[in-house]
């Protein structure tokens, strides 16, 4: 059974929750995200749910995480990340991505890796690469990023190739970015 609007919204609530102990203790984000993880918590019950930290090459704590996949017919998800300077919520459907920063309404990554901002333009696409490990990001055609997803053996998690990103390149990056590497740990321990 799917959940309602109203159950979903209590259970961002519960996810909130589960990481806001870490809100204030996060280092900013530069282009060094270990493929390193702490306080990684998986449950399973009528609904598989989970939490954790990314860390810095240096062991500090990027962002946190918290997800709920509910059980039943097609894709249904909740994840919520926190960085230091921004809130994400991604709700996962059958018909994509919808992405919320900070409460504002982004767009939708749909099931071919394509980011749509609200008018529908292309923004980005992730492309997956599930054999090496290794997901990459194009801004308009061009590498800007290269993912190493949690279970493959690189040591960095991101790694940008693009040298100069706009100030939009770079919150497009860290978005889809997060959004690959929390979303591939809940498909693997699904």
């Amino acid at each position: 059974m799917q959940p309602t609007e109203s159950e979903v919204d209590q259970d961002l609530k519960e996810l909130k929750d589960k990481i806001k102990q870490f809100k204030g203790g996060f280092m900013p984000w530069t282009d060094e995200i270990s493929s390193n993880q702490i306080d990684q918590i998986l449950t399973k019950d009528n609904a598989r749910s989970g939490n954790g930290v990314f860390l810095s090459n240096l062991g500090d704590p990027i962002f946190a995480y918290a997800y709920k996949n509910y059980i039943g017919p097609g894709k249904n998800a909740v994840m919520y990340i926190l960085t230091q300077e921004r809130e994400y919520i991604f709700r996962i459907t059958n018909k994509g991505t919808e992405i919320f920063v900070d409460n504002e309404k982004k767009g939708l990554i749909r099931e071919n890796g394509v980011f749509y901002d609200l008018k529908n333009d292309e923004v980005a696409t992730l492309k997956r690469h599930g054999a090496s490990g290794i997901n990459k990001i194009y801004i308009g055609g061009e590498e800007i990023a290269k993912i190493a997803l949690p279970d493959s053996i690189a040591v960095k998690a991101i790694d940008i190739t693009k040298l100069e990103l706009s100030p939009l390149e770079r919150n497009t990056v860290q978005m889809m970015a997060i959004y690959d590497l929390v979303s591939n740990i809940e498909a693997t321990e699904g």
